[in-house]
């Protein structure tokens, strides 16, 4: 069986993607500009966040959804290492990075056609 045509599962996805999407977007905007502690509760439930759509993108081969959730959780990680600020910058980069995923939950069946090579770079230098 393929995960990707099953509507059951579709459904379940999309429904805690988009519960998930919703924890990040407040999550990011509440530590923006803040000193973020290693041991920050915020912190640990939004890399959960974003772990947890990359894990599910990955098991319905949605790969540009993976990629930027992956992406996403990385700069997450920066704040579990602690003594770190989520800067405006990193704040306007990330929230891209969750509209292009809320965009391609509309049109999961093209999802993989965008091309994500500028906003995977943008991400990728958010942590340098």
């Amino acid at each position: 069986m393929h995960y990707k045509e099953d509507d059951e599962i579709i459904s379940i996805f999309l429904e805690e993607t988009k519960d998930h999407l919703i924890v990040l977007e407040s999550g990011v905007l509440k530590l923006e500009n803040q000193i973020i502690d290693a041991n920050s509760r915020l912190i640990e439930s939004l890399f959960r966040a974003a772990h947890s759509i990359k894990a599910a993108a990955n098991l319905l081969k949605l790969k540009n959804i993976e990629s930027i959730s992956h992406e996403l959780e990385n700069i997450l990680d920066m704040g579990r290492q602690g003594n770190w600020k989520m800067d405006s910058n990193t704040v306007s980069g990330f929230l891209k990075g969750l509209d292009m995923i809320k965009e391609m939950l509309e049109f999961r069946q093209y999802s993989d056609e965008i091309n994500t090579n500028a906003l995977i770079q943008l991400l990728r230098n958010l942590k340098k």
